[in-house]
């Protein structure tokens, strides 16, 4: 009877401490399929919808978003293909080479989260919805900003020299690129966004510096240092279609190569070090760019060697 009495006991303080304890939360409800929505998100002209399942709320909110994203990308990608016949200049063709790659990451600052939840412990699924006109009015703000800095930069282009000219090409075809393709985003979330007076634009500014290009004349000269450097730019120069010639004339450029070596001898190996500028001047003489390059050649046998070696190694620096 005192073995029962005392099991009571203890069963009853177990009872008490229990009812004192703090109470654990519960977990969140877990719904144990996916829900209609996940595989079916909704469908109007107002809104895109996205879905998507990650380990965390936020984690699953972007997957959402980029799969957005990746549903406007592709139909970018068919409206870039419908517009192949707009032009058929190497621009437009290298463009339409590889989409995939040139079509602009999309990013959204303004979403919202329709549904929220729990599959599991470790996975949150997630239904967001993008604005589709507040998207397009803030990527069409966007596209004229960049259209009045193409613009303004363009038209201070003619005041230059040709390589002048041609330098500040290759700094904004990084513009053009992004202002094309917001031009594609703003056709694909509507259609009636009238884009091929953007595209003939684009291209405008591409013939330009292939214009430009065209009538660039180069003549390489060295100092005595770097006279085995000068077939190695001329090589690379050809390969862009840019013309090197031997005298100088009334629109030509000139390429200036100079270097400074450091020669070594160990351990039985001949090395040269090379600090290499070169130098592009116009008819004026005045310097309009310049890039500078260290290059070592090694050898067994002399520095001379070693300095055709260092050649070598321009060459591939350069390409």
């Amino acid at each position: 009877m005192r073995y029962i009495q005392l099991a009571f006991m203890a069963a009853l303080i177990a009872v008490f401490i229990t009812g004192c304890m703090p109470s654990k939360p519960k977990p969140k409800p877990v719904v144990n399929t996916y829900p209609s929505w996940f595989f079916n998100p909704p469908q109007d002209e107002h809104s895109l919808y996205g879905t998507g399942e990650s380990a965390n709320k936020q984690s699953a909110i972007n997957a959402g978003l980029n799969a957005i994203a990746s549903k406007l990308s592709v139909s970018i990608e068919s409206t870039i293909q419908s517009q192949k016949r707009v032009t058929q200049s190497s621009y437009s063709k290298t463009v339409t080479s590889n989409i995939q790659s040139s079509v602009e990451k999309i990013t959204f600052n303004d979403y919202e989260v329709i549904h929220l939840a729990n599959i599991g412990y470790e996975k949150v699924i997630a239904l967001v919805k993008v604005d589709r006109n507040k998207l397009f009015e803030r990527k069409k703000e966007t596209l004229e900003s960049k259209l009045r800095v193409l613009q303004s930069t363009y038209e201070s282009l003619q005041q230059k020299d040709p390589i002048s000219q041609l330098k500040l090409f290759d700094e904004f075809t990084g513009n053009i690129e992004s202002a094309r393709n917001l031009s594609f985003l703003l056709n694909t979330l509507y259609s009636h966004y009238a884009i091929e007076p953007q595209l003939k634009m684009y291209e405008k500014y591409m013939q330009e510096r292939e214009r430009i290009k065209a009538q660039i004349r180069v003549v390489i000269t060295t100092d005595s240092a770097s006279s085995l450097l000068a077939e190695p730019l001329r090589t690379a120069l050809n390969k862009e279609d840019i013309q090197v010639i031997d005298s100088q004339s009334s629109n030509h450029i000139v390429a200036h190569i100079s270097s400074r070596d450091k020669k070594s001898h160990i351990a039985g190996r001949y090395i040269v070090k090379k600090s290499v500028t070169i130098e592009l001047r116009n008819a004026l003489g005045s310097v309009v760019s310049s890039n500078h390059f260290v290059i070592s050649g090694r050898s067994s046998f002399n520095f001379a060697q070693a300095d055709e070696s260092a050649s070598r190694v321009f060459s591939k620096e350069i390409e």
